[in-house]
């Protein structure tokens, strides 16, 4: 029986939904990575690549921790047909159990991992972050309804509060003691609010119970596996990368993740909102289908030319946002915008497969990923460079995507694949032609270190490729004839929004 208080929202038209959703998701994503990247312009001149690589390193090594033992209730909650109250009463009580548990466990061992990493200040900083886990438990689990029923409006102001809070702790602390104790005690304080928040926009109230443990864990096994293997496969390259090379190197390969993940902020929350959608009509193999290629395509069609874009401009783009210090990340910065853009053919193919209750794909999926990501970091370890530890997760994004195109080929259909061609070719063309003009137009600029100069060198750049990418996609469009696909769809949801005068046809 369906809970009462929930108040499902009535079935629309999904591709509304759907539209609707990633808008929000999209201007919160946005929002938030605009606070976050003024905060990471005044703390990159405030803090040291020491500072970031002992955080990254903390985080990393709890990131681990709370991969292993997730138990991905959400995406649960998300694919059941019908939810009542026991569900998430039992999602709270076990997300509280984990979290004490947790603590114990990273307070048992912050002085191993000390002494492993022979950086004593680790101690009291995976002390400190212990906390996280136990606040985090406590979160409303009923919070999860809006994001099942494609209702996104009250996640953005949680996201949105929670991620000013976190800067303007951050900076406050950064100002007053010039050290990494200012980036811990922002994540502190925005969990905590986090928690707080997702009661007072839900006011459904959780009750202690294990009644639908069974029905949960018979959902989340192989997806637990999976986020275990995800985890460690991301998040063990700082370990290995303090261990081999130091703790700063660490801070720069963070920091140029942590940029890099600019490129993916149209990804990220559409992969978001499908999942519910996928959710709704994978009774509908066709529909399902034709939803995923159309999602996809939009995604690549956006992010790689973002991505590589941001890779031809990137030492112009760290001296502006960092500072001089950083510009030795440049060229790590550049290798991972062009591994985002790559593989965002296929960012929302685990939503595809968990909907169809694949997650065993998934789970094999990292499983494979794994022999090659450590395969990569043992050659890495053997050249011992930051650069060697920079390619290797480049081979092993890029080896992710073509295992997640294999695995959606072989359980979906070839045809996937073909479609995916169909719609994207002009896409890989138009980004080629940008680069070529963009490289021409840097040949023939100046190379200065002067902020000002710098400024109007990357704002010309960025012109330059949006208008050739943009002009080159839309020629290529006609000339094919105008079918159905993703210049249409950039038609009517940017160019026409950009200038609603005039007539795109």
């Amino acid at each position: 029986m369906t809970t009462p208080p929930l108040h499902d929202a009535p079935q629309k038209d999904i591709s509304k939904q759907v539209i609707a959703g990633a808008s929000w998701l999209i201007s919160m994503r946005w929002g938030g990575r605009l606070i976050g990247l003024v905060s990471t312009m005044v703390l990159a001149r405030l803090l040291t690549p020491n500072d970031f690589g002992i955080v990254a390193i903390a985080t990393s090594y709890i990131g681990i921790i709370l991969g292993v033992s997730s138990l991905n209730i959400s995406q649960a909650i998300i694919q059941f047909k019908e939810v009542d109250h026991s569900v998430y009463d039992t999602s709270w009580t076990l997300g509280i159990i984990r979290g004490v548990i947790l603590a114990v466990i990273i307070l048992i061992s912050a002085i191993p991992l000390a002494n492993i990493m022979n950086e004593p200040r680790l101690i009291l900083v995976v002390v400190a972050l212990s906390a996280s886990s136990v606040i985090t438990g406590f979160e409303n689990p009923y919070f999860v309804a809006f994001e099942k029923n494609l209702q996104f409006s009250k996640l953005v102001i949680l996201e949105i509060a929670t991620k000013v809070a976190a800067v303007s702790t951050t900076i406050t602390l950064a100002i007053i003691f010039q050290n990494y104790w200012a980036l811990i005690g922002g994540m502190i304080v925005s969990t905590l609010l986090r928690v707080i928040l997702s009661f007072i926009l839900r006011p459904e109230r959780p009750h202690l119970s294990l009644v639908a443990t069974r029905k949960l864990f018979g959902f989340t096994v192989w997806l637990s596996g999976n986020r275990i293997l995800t985890e460690v496969n991301t998040r063990f390259f700082n370990f290995v990368i303090g261990a081999v090379v130091g703790v700063a190197p660490t801070g720069k390969f963070h920091m140029s993740m942590e940029l890099s993940d600019l490129v993916n902020e149209f990804q990220g929350p559409l992969a978001r909102v499908v999942y519910s959608a996928y959710s709704k009509m994978n009774d509908n193999i066709e529909r399902l289908i034709a939803a995923y290629v159309t999602a996809a395509s939009i995604v690549f069609s956006l992010v790689l030319p973002a991505g590589v874009g941001l890779a031809l401009v990137s030492r112009d783009f760290i001296l502006l946002v960092l500072g001089e210090q950083w510009l030795s990340i440049a060229p790590y910065f550049a290798i991972f915008c062009v591994m985002i853009g790559l593989t965002s053919i296929v960012s929302t193919v685990d939503s595809l497969l968990i909907s169809l209750g694949r997650q065993k794909q998934v789970f094999y999926r990292e499983l494979v990923l794994s022999g090659v990501t450590l395969i990569g970091i043992s050659v890495a370890v053997f050249y011992g460079s930051l650069m060697a530890f920079v390619i290797a997760r480049f081979v092993s994004g890029l080896s992710w995507g073509i295992l997640s195109q294999y695995f959606v080929q072989r359980d979906v259909g070839n045809m996937v694949g073909r479609m995916l061609i169909i719609r994207n070719w002009r896409v890989v063309i138009s980004v080629l032609s940008m680069v070529l003009l963009v490289n021409l137009l840097q040949d023939n600029i100046a190379e200065t270190l002067d902020y000002r100069d710098t400024m109007i060198r990357l704002a010309v750049s960025i012109f330059v490729g949006a208008i050739s990418y943009l002009g080159v996609l839309l020629a290529l469009w006609r000339i094919s004839g105008k079918p159905d696909g993703t210049e249409e769809w950039m038609m009517k949801n940017i160019l026409h929004k950009i200038m609603p005068r005039k007539k795109f046809n």
